[in-house]
């Protein structure tokens, strides 16, 4: 068997070197991008989950605060007809009806921060308080009787 000379040895040693990079290139390339689990095409749908849960959650957040205008659209008028009622049984009916309002916006509040929290999450920031509350009327004071 004839020997190999020492060039040719090296040229052998280059050879194998240079397959071996292509090799761990290729498998790299491959685990990056390849087939369904690529990590580069898992990362993209990560992202494109996290941007139509963000959109979910504003179309929700909107929704909520269409709600809380409803509720504030109806208070208003309410507390109007407490300040001018003379009538105390309409008196009473209002607000009743001022405080069953209170309780909604309350219920909306809470489903509001819950959403935020969650999109301030997605979106890596805090979330920010909504500060909206009904005041209800006080009671009257200083009432004289005149003789």
């Amino acid at each position: 068997m004839p020997s190999k000379s020492p060039a040719s040895k090296n040229a052998d040693v280059t050879l194998f070197k240079d397959q071996r990079a292509w090799v761990i290139v290729t498998f790299a390339l491959g685990l990056l991008f390849g087939g369904s689990g690529g990590a580069y095409w898992a990362w993209k749908a990560s992202e494109l989950s996290t941007a139509v849960s963000t959109t979910d959650l504003r179309k929700a957040q909107g929704e909520t605060y269409q709600r809380i205008i409803a509720l504030s659209a109806e208070y208003l008028p309410a507390q109007m007809t407490y300040a001018r009622s003379k009538d105390e049984d309409e008196q009473v009916l209002v607000l009743n009806k001022m405080k069953r309002l209170d309780g909604q916006l309350v219920v909306e509040k809470a489903n509001f921060l819950a959403l935020e929290t969650k999109l301030a999450k997605l979106e890596g920031r805090e979330p920010q308080v909504i500060r909206l509350d009904f005041i209800l009327p006080l009671p009257p004071m200083n009432i004289r009787v005149s003789p």
